[in-house]
């Protein structure tokens, strides 16, 4: 993993965000926010959907294919 992030677009951010072609490490202060974010549309869109859509699911090992999401 890259140790920072080499354009963000928050120049304070620089020294604790990271990245690689699989991740990403925000910002330690919007960690959280990101987190509750992605709990929030797991919890809302994760159920049966009456149309038949797809859920969205949370997982240690994210995968198009598998329609899954984070690694938090």
């Amino acid at each position: 993993m890259t140790p920072r992030c080499l354009i963000p677009a928050n120049r304070e951010a620089t020294a604790d965000t990271a990245t690689d072609t699989n991740t990403w490490r925000p910002p330690t202060q919007v960690r959280g926010d990101i987190a509750r974010a992605v709990f929030y549309m797991a919890v809302r869109y994760g159920i049966e959907q009456p149309s038949g859509s797809v859920n969205l699911q949370l997982s240690d090992s994210p995968s198009v294919g598998m329609l899954s999401f984070s690694i938090l």
